[in-house]
């Protein structure tokens, strides 16, 4: 349940990460609150107009309004 990290926490224990090595992608507030409740940092993806300004306010490391940016970031 949000804003638990449960799963994420999970995740790195079953991959044997640590939260540097992971980032986390949400379109919503809570998110960047689980993000740092994990140790991760955050990307908001800002999928409706004006939501970029509030996501970044609430701490994310970036915000992006196309999940190509991402795509095309990890290539």
């Amino acid at each position: 349940m949000k804003p638990s990290p449960r799963l994420l926490l999970d995740a790195m224990d079953a991959t044997g990460s640590v939260p540097t090595e992971w980032v986390f992608i949400g379109d919503a507030v809570r998110d960047v609150e689980i993000g740092d409740a994990a140790g991760v940092s955050t990307i908001r993806y800002a999928n409706k107009p004006g939501k970029d300004t509030y996501l970044a306010a609430a701490g994310a490391v970036a915000v992006v309004k196309s999940m190509k940016a991402i795509a095309d970031a990890m290539i």
